[in-house]
């Protein structure tokens, strides 16, 4: 029994971890991003994973991700302020001046604003469609060896009632 339980708690924490995951990014549409360089050390350690909310407004000093159309991969600097012509100005904090664009960086590049920072090393796969399917796979696994675990107790239980039964009726009167 106790086997029993200390499994049973480990799937429901497993279970619980993927849900608060799974609603953090379905309901409050807060996706991961992966720092990949040093540009905002020590702010963001490199390998980071910031948590970035879409947002409207942006005040100086937000931390923003964003990713242009010529850009292979999302970066994440904080916003300075806007230029002349309403381009976004953003810098690394380990870096000495703004950043410098070819193309302008407009509000639409923007994927949001980071709302909180796992400052750990952590794999950038949960940026793509392969770490969402790993991450499903693993709520479905969890939730499918909770359902067994709560049905081999069932049958455990059904199975004792039976033989006690079995132990009166047979025993003298």
């Amino acid at each position: 029994m106790k086997k029993f339980l200390s499994k049973y708690w480990l799937y429901l924490g497993v279970f619980v971890f993927a849900a608060v995951i799974f609603v953090v990014r379905v309901v409050f549409m807060i996706t991961p991003a992966t720092v990949e360089t040093g540009s905002m050390v020590p702010t963001l350690p490199v390998h980071s994973v910031v948590w970035v909310q879409p947002t409207d407004t942006l005040e100086p000093q937000d931390i923003i991700t964003f990713r242009q159309d010529t850009d292979a991969h999302s970066t994440t600097h904080t916003f300075i302020g806007y230029a002349d012509d309403g381009s976004l100005i953003t810098k690394g904090d380990a870096n000495p001046v703004a950043d410098v664009r070819t193309v302008p960086l407009q509000m639409s590049d923007v994927e949001g604003k980071v709302v909180w920072v796992t400052a750990f090393s952590a794999p950038s796969f949960w940026e793509s469609f392969r770490g969402m399917m790993v991450f499903v796979i693993i709520i479905i696994a969890a939730i499918g060896i909770a359902a067994a675990q709560l049905k081999y107790k069932k049958d455990l239980r059904k199975e004792k009632q039976i033989q006690q039964a079995k132990n009166l009726a047979s025993a003298p009167v």
